[in-house]
């Protein structure tokens, strides 16, 4: 008895579903020689071949298989997924509206919302973001539970400066897709620019579990730990990326620091000499060295350091770190038998730094009626710094200048002396809880003209 072409081909999907390509390829090929046009087989060979990573076939089977039989939703569908491998998205998006208008079933739905998904991804690469957040919306209104679209919806809300609305999408992507990696970095990003650290941390934590080997990650994640107040797990972070060559010398360098804000001196000593060998011109674990040396006592190894000092200033002053790499030498050079000549260069440096960082707040009145001086410290409660002050804030001419007292914690805020120092300033403004930015911005908005850290490093 002959088998006819329906037992063939089911013959073949059989194979097919069974993940037997070679042998369903081999009688998808046989049915087909003997009818060209047989609809079914060009699309299941179409599927199958878009299967064995040949997208280009598979478009021109199922293409053909269209030409045959156009009102078959499905086939429109998987021509759309063979598109998208193409990166033919124009076409992908037309493919996947046709079958949304023969069976607008949830499949379809969420397959359209894909390709405009991608059609918004080509657009926002090309500058075109207007169009790439139509897009976005269209693909979510969809598909609600589109992952990649909230998440590209969320990086053009953060290319427009609004992370609070980019964090939103970025949420709303992980509730659908918690392991969605790339999300999870980019959140950990912005929540740390927002300074919300500890939220930062845990993105980037879960980020690391999903990409081990990004080991820049984990100087973030090492860097949202320490301002989120963790040393242990910041100092984990930074030595987990010190596995990596690129990323060495500065994870030493980070993983040092809090080990020398720890108070493990000796530690921190080592941390920084293995972030110098490994990049001898890291001029920010010279400077780091150089004073952890100073505070150990090390004269011998320390003053080895001092006539490489100058080149590294000069460097820095060229702008190949922060100014703020030499904030140490600012305060250790005057207890150590340097040229006073160096010591006046630093300072110089930081200032002309600091001074160009001011013009982005505005400029600054040039002959104020009254000065306004604000003082900032951490200690402004039950502390020798408060002692000797206290008397300090009362004592300004109120006719000439205003003093405003900013508090970097809150620590003994129901002391007594933190009372009197209240009282004896114009205002007193409690920083707590607000990062770096948050604080600059305070202060910057209270026009202030002279700024004095009573810490005094």
């Amino acid at each position: 008895m002959t088998r006819g072409p329906a037992a063939d081909l089911h013959t073949a999907l059989a194979h097919h579903q069974a993940g037997r390509f070679d042998q369903a390829e081999a009688l998808y090929r046989a049915l087909l020689a003997a009818q060209p046009d047989h609809a079914d087989a060009l699309h299941l060979l179409g599927v199958l071949r878009l299967q064995q990573d040949d997208p280009a076939e598979a478009a021109a089977l199922i293409a053909r298989a269209i030409e045959r039989n156009a009102g078959v939703a499905y086939y429109h569908g998987n021509l759309a997924e063979a598109y998208l491998r193409l990166g033919r998205i124009v076409d992908a998006v037309a493919a996947s509206r046709r079958e949304v208008t023969l069976a607008p079933s949830e499949q379809a739905r969420h397959r359209l919302g894909r390709c405009l998904n991608a059609a918004g991804a080509a657009a926002q690469k090309a500058g075109d973001f207007a169009s790439a957040e139509r897009l976005y919306e269209q693909a979510l209104t969809l598909a609600s539970n589109l992952a990649e679209a909230s998440s590209n919806l969320g990086s053009l809300r953060q290319r427009a400066g609004d992370d609070a609305a980019a964090i939103a999408h970025y949420r709303k992507a992980l509730t659908t897709a918690p392991d969605l990696a790339p999300t999870l970095l980019i959140l950990g990003k912005a929540l740390g620019r927002l300074g919300n650290y500890a939220e930062a941390a845990e993105a980037l934590m879960r980020y690391t579990a999903l990409a081990p080997a990004d080991h820049q990650a984990k100087l973030l994640l090492g860097e949202a730990l320490e301002s989120a107040g963790d040393r242990d797990g910041a100092l984990a972070a930074f030595l987990a990326a010190a596995k990596s060559g690129p990323w060495l010398s500065e994870s030493l360098f980070r993983a040092g620091r809090v080990l020398r804000d720890s108070g493990r001196l000796h530690d921190a000593r080592d941390a920084f000499r293995q972030a110098l060998q490994a990049d001898p011109d890291f001029d920010g674990a010279r400077i780091a060295l150089f004073s952890t040396l100073n505070w150990l006592c090390a004269w011998e190894e320390r003053d080895a350091l001092l006539p490489t000092l100058p080149a590294c200033v000069e460097r820095i002053a060229s702008g190949s770190e922060p100014v703020e790499t030499l904030f140490p030498l600012a305060v250790e050079l005057p207890y150590v038998p340097a040229d006073p000549a160096l010591h006046r260069r630093v300072l110089d440096v930081i200032a002309r730094g600091l001074d160009q960082g001011r013009s982005a707040h505005g400029p600054v009145e040039a002959e104020p009626a009254r000065l306004h001086v604000g003082y900032v410290s951490p200690d402004f409660g039950d502390h020798p710094i408060s002692q000797v002050c206290r008397r300090l804030f009362a004592l300004h001419d109120r006719s000439r200048f205003t003093v405003t007292c900013y508090a970097l914690d809150d620590r003994d805020a129901a002391s007594p002396l933190r009372a009197e120092i209240e009282a004896s300033a114009d205002r007193f403004v409690s920083l707590a809880g607000l990062s770096e930015e948050q604080a600059v911005e305070r202060i910057v908005g209270d026009a202030v003209h002279i700024l004095v850290d009573l810490t005094g490093y």
